[in-house]
């Protein structure tokens, strides 16, 4: 559930990427045109998105980017994480300078938005269930009505993120982040 990577090199000095060719769209593009999602398609959904993570996890890889944007479906309905551009990669290993925010802000975890040199897998896990909470209820946990980047970093570092719109059936997988 990770879009492959087949090829990498340098054409006339450029360096290019070759990746598996999608069809689909991203679940930030279907929330946009207000597409509604099944019961059944977040189950499967939340079950590929953590064997992803469990499997990049493993390898010592962080993504550091989860939300609705990374998330591609496919035209089978499966799903393919997308974009591990600003991933760390081993715990040792960070390009992040000190000071320097690397994700998208209203789905950082509190760790992230207070250090992101020294993250580990749990921040990944944190913006999954925010993007869940977003794919559930139809609207981001945190107030995107302010323009201060400030005021939302305050709100995710003090403010537990709130479920009381999520069923209560995936109260279960979300409460513990």
């Amino acid at each position: 559930n990770i879009r492959q990577v087949y090829d990498y090199g340098d054409i006339d000095g450029r360096q290019c990427i070759v990746m598996e060719y999608l069809e689909g769209d991203d679940l930030k593009a279907r929330m946009k045109c207000g597409q509604k999602f099944t019961e059944a398609e977040l189950e499967k959904w939340w079950n590929q998105l953590a064997d992803a993570l469990n499997y990049t996890h493993k390898k010592g890889i962080i993504h550091r980017d989860i939300k609705p944007g990374n998330i591609f479906v496919d035209e089978e309905g499966n799903i393919k994480l997308l974009d591990f551009g600003i991933a760390k990669i081993r715990e040792s290993i960070s390009s992040t300078q000190t000071g320097q925010k690397l994700g998208t802000l209203m789905y950082m975890s509190p760790e992230q938005v207070k250090d992101s040199k020294n993250i580990d897998y749990h921040t990944d896990n944190y913006s999954l269930a925010v993007t869940f909470v977003h794919l559930l209820t139809g609207k981001r946990p945190y107030d995107s009505d302010t323009s201060s980047d400030f005021e939302i970093s305050e709100q995710i570092v003090y403010r537990p993120l709130d479920l009381s719109d999520v069923p209560t059936k995936w109260r279960q997988f979300l409460e513990p982040y």
